[in-house]
């Protein structure tokens, strides 16, 4: 037969040993959701036109699927520092505009891909104008116009255009960094030199748009510039510059001395 008080003793022990077991478990979580300098923390919407998830998971970075509701929550936000907003995705753009704009004010790096665009729009007006009626099935030929990406794909690329109505860029201000600038087709007819691909920042974060969509690029040139589509949000919040972020993943072969010469 069991003493009384020795059963008492340990049921206050497993109590104890549990109530233990839940603060470390909700430290270890606060730890995980903290934006240490430097300590990535990715997520991402869930699949539409694209999916910029399987090209994380090709360069072996972590992620988390967040959903509509967590786009309109600075809180829910604030648990990341590198966000990417599949085409197709992301919910009402009025209702994430506060939010959107308050993680990339903090430091966060957006990346919005092609019918998405109206989430800039409503979040950072002013910045970039959209035009709309891009023609599907159509490749063109973009000049390749930022130092680093030549550095990764060449000076010249051909892009697809897979599905209709995709959002072209029909101006930028000033302060907007073009990658790639091409000429391309829409219902209203062709645009010419007008970039495809884009960023700009915004308080202490950044914001990269793209046009053209993840899975339809196939070539080895297109493949590596998708890498480095994925990358560069990266590279904008872990303060490693982009070309040693490529150098790592196998995209180029550069010398340590030319990655440093451009930084």
């Amino acid at each position: 037969m069991y003493d009384l008080s020795n059963l008492e003793i340990r049921k206050k022990q497993d109590e104890v040993l549990q109530k233990i077991r839940r603060e470390s478990a909700e430290i270890v979580q606060r730890n995980l959701m903290k934006n240490k300098k430097g300590e990535l923390r990715i997520a991402v919407t869930e699949v539409g036109y694209d999916d910029v998830g399987s090209v994380l998971t090709k360069l072996d970075y972590a992620y988390r699927v967040i959903n509509d509701n967590d786009l309109t929550n600075c809180e829910a936000l604030a648990k990341y520092n590198v966000l990417f907003i599949n085409c197709g995705t992301g919910g009402d753009p009025a209702k994430n505009r506060e939010s959107l704009r308050e993680f990339v004010k903090e430091g966060g790096a957006l990346y919005v891909s092609d019918q998405s665009a109206p989430q800039i729009s409503a979040a950072f007006p002013n910045i970039v104008e959209f035009s709309s009626g891009g023609i599907a099935s159509q490749s063109i030929i973009a000049d390749v116009v930022d130092q680093d990406l030549r550095s990764i794909i060449g000076s010249r690329i051909k892009i697809y255009f897979d599905l209709s109505d995709w959002i072209p860029i029909q101006g930028v201000n000033r302060d907007v960094h073009a990658y790639l600038v091409g000429t391309f087709e829409t219902n209203y007819g062709h645009k010419k030199d007008k970039p495809i691909l884009i960023s700009f920042k915004y308080g202490a974060g950044e914001v990269i748009y793209t046009s053209f969509h993840s899975h339809k690029q196939t070539s080895e040139a297109e493949e590596k510039l998708l890498k480095f589509l994925v990358l560069k949000p990266v590279s904008i919040t872990s303060k490693i510059p982009i070309l040693r972020l490529a150098k790592d993943k196998g995209l180029i072969a550069l010398e340590q001395k030319d990655i440093d010469s451009r930084n």
